[in-house]
């Protein structure tokens, strides 16, 4: 399990730790029902989850939730192990908000920067006694990480020249190219980078850089979580009742 799964499942769990779940409806022989989940009193994270044959529905103060399959999936959909991908995949497209990958978004700049670095000027750094890196290689296949390492080496590049020098002119500007990518937080700004001369970042040829918004993904986590202790509850009645 992720750390990002993690921490949505954690979240989820102390957000309901105190709500308390009950049927609404029940109708037809299809799983149709509505259930409220909510903590006494409050109308904190509280929310109604609908299942009808056509479709689900959550619907509160986690945000409308809705969702391509019905009562023939149901509850046990909901309650499923696989959040990240299957029940996330279900979801109507209006639902599926995203989000910049900061991270893979980092590695493809890193990437195309270190290696055109390495390309076209090692042995002009070395010429000029700078220190090169273990990572700055022309087949680097660098990690989110090396993004943070390259800004710090170009920035102790650039301050080290003088304004004179023939690489002075490339290293202020790739030094401004990595602050922009850095500052970067939307998608659309992420292939808005400008140009930096000689490095291609060959957008088309990119890494997606989109992930599910990071409060959906909790939001997602707390219907599974609902859904989870509503089947724990049915399940408990029953016992009950067939031990009665």
């Amino acid at each position: 399990m992720s750390k990002d799964s993690e921490r949505w499942i954690k979240e989820a769990k102390e957000n309901l730790k105190d709500h308390q779940f009950k049927q609404l409806a029940s109708w037809g022989e299809g799983g149709s029902e509505v259930w409220e989940c909510s903590r006494p009193g409050s109308s904190c994270y509280a929310f109604t989850i609908c299942i009808t044959r056509m479709g689900i529905a959550v619907v509160g103060d986690i945000d409308g939730l809705t969702f391509n399959v019905g009562s023939n999936y149901g509850m046990p959909f909901l309650a499923g192990n696989d959040v990240g991908y299957y029940i996330h995949s279900k979801l109507e497209a209006s639902c599926k908000e995203k989000e910049l990958n900061r991270e893979r978004y980092f590695e493809w700049v890193a990437k195309c920067v270190i290696r055109y670095m390495a390309d076209k000027y090692l042995d002009e750094l070395r010429e000029r006694k700078v220190a090169i890196p273990d990572w700055l290689t022309e087949d680097a296949d660098p990690c989110h990480k090396d993004f943070e390492r390259l800004k710090d080496f170009v920035y102790r590049v650039w301050y080290g020249l003088e304004a004179g020098d023939d690489l002075w002119d490339w290293f202020y500007a790739c030094h401004n190219t990595l602050d922009a990518a850095d500052g970067t937080a939307e998608i659309h700004e992420a292939y808005s980078l400008h140009d930096l001369d000689g490095v291609d970042f060959d957008w088309c040829d990119a890494p997606d850089f989109e992930k599910p918004r990071e409060s959906l993904m909790v939001r997602l986590h707390m219907v599974n979580e609902a859904a989870k202790r509503i089947m724990e509850g049915q399940a408990e009645a029953m016992a009950v009742g067939a031990a009665a």
